[in-house]
């Protein structure tokens, strides 16, 4: 008998990579920049908040990790 359970690492690597990198709520628990003002030289730091972000993955020889984007949620 044979089955296979689930995904395997690479598979769930995947997704979450897939998940992250869509518009998703998050708890800026740190401040972050959200955009910029009409002024373009003034940023907008919101914290303390909910946000919404989003992730683009990098990996290269030293390492890899996330560059993040962030924008106010939009009230439904």
């Amino acid at each position: 008998m044979k089955w296979i359970n689930g995904l395997d690492r690479h598979d769930r690597r995947e997704k979450q990579i897939e998940r992250r990198s869509q518009w998703h709520p998050w708890f800026a628990w740190y401040p972050v920049t959200v955009g910029k003002t009409i002024f373009e030289k003034r940023q907008i730091k919101m914290w303390l908040t909910i946000v919404e972000r989003r992730g683009e993955h990098y990996s290269g020889y030293a390492g890899c990790g996330w560059n993040w984007e962030y924008r106010e949620r939009e009230l439904e």
